[in-house]
């Protein structure tokens, strides 16, 4: 069955025999042989001159064309023809190219931006810690009066004169204050064991309005008991000598109008000096560590 189908694809790819011509007419017959002695009686050109009339031909190929050339010719002038991929990768490339671009000039920017975000910030903190700074209250002890240890009315209480100012640009409000005051040694002040005593101060210190506080000198062995002293005392004769001192050691806790809490402590001692003749002179001064003697913020 394979052979007979190659058979006749064998048969019906052969091209098939010329067809037999007809019997032309008597007058198309003759217009033939006129057009034939016509030729014959024109003069035969030479093949030579005409290959030379036409470019690129030779004498033996008359009237033929250089194809070859012809064809490189067109190959090299012909220009290259972009196709629509191409043109879609050159898009994507370009547009890809710029968003690159656009995108470190935006965290260039964004940089320099936080950058001077970051300095306003800290100039705005500086200035409203400037301005916290400047305004806030400062409380301050001060005790310049002699203490009076005369007794005239013995036995008596002895009052430790001193005023507590504010001398910052806004109000204080007292939270909490203790006090100790006692009599003690030159050398070692040896500060008494109980929590201390309230200075009455009332609950608001305007700037300007300077508040005066209670306190009065106590008993190292009854601090809790208001101490009646009489001119007997042996204590009270070593005062008026210079050989003992008064101590006083004071707390203070208020918040002032920006919500912050501040603390002032202050260490004071009284010491009589006898410059003879009977004269004598008592001057209060600090002692301890400087952080006793300061305001600050607890954390």
């Amino acid at each position: 069955m394979k052979y007979f189908a190659l058979v006749l694809l064998v048969i019906f790819t052969q091209p098939l025999p010329p067809l037999p011509r007809q019997a032309s007419n008597e007058q198309a017959e003759k217009a033939n042989q006129k057009a034939a002695v016509s030729n014959k009686s024109k003069p035969t050109a030479d093949p030579a001159d005409s290959a030379r009339a036409v470019p690129d031909c030779d004498a033996n190929t008359y009237n033929t064309y250089n194809f070859a050339d012809s064809e490189q010719q067109e190959s090299v002038k012909q220009p290259k023809i972009w196709s629509r991929s191409d043109i879609l990768t050159l898009a994507y490339v370009i547009l890809t190219g710029l968003l690159v671009l656009i995108g470190c000039a935006g965290i260039l920017f964004g940089l320099r931006t936080l950058k001077a975000v970051e300095k306003q910030a800290t100039l705005m903190k500086e200035q409203s810690d400037l301005m916290v700074k400047k305004e806030r209250a400062k409380l301050r002890i001060e005790l310049t009066k002699d203490v009076d240890l005369a007794l005239t009315d013995s036995p008596d209480l002895i009052s430790i004169d001193c005023k507590l100012h504010n001398y910052g640009g806004s109000i204080a409000f007292i939270n909490f204050d203790l006090y100790k005051c006692w009599i003690g040694d030159l050398s070692s002040p040896e500060e008494p064991g109980d929590a201390g005593n309230l200075a009455n101060l009332p609950e608001v210190i305007k700037p300007g309005e300077p508040c005066e506080p209670v306190i009065i000198l106590s008993d190292k062995s009854e601090p809790e008991l208001l101490t009646m002293w009489n001119t007997a005392d042996q204590r009270i004769a070593d005062l008026r000598k210079g050989k003992l001192c008064i101590y006083l050691v004071g707390t203070v806790a208020y918040t002032n109008i920006f919500d912050e809490v501040w603390i002032m402590k202050f260490r004071r001692r009284y010491t009589v000096f006898n410059l003879g003749d009977s004269f004598a002179k008592g001057v209060w001064s600090k002692y301890g560590a400087e952080a006793d003697n300061e305001e600050y913020k607890p954390n």
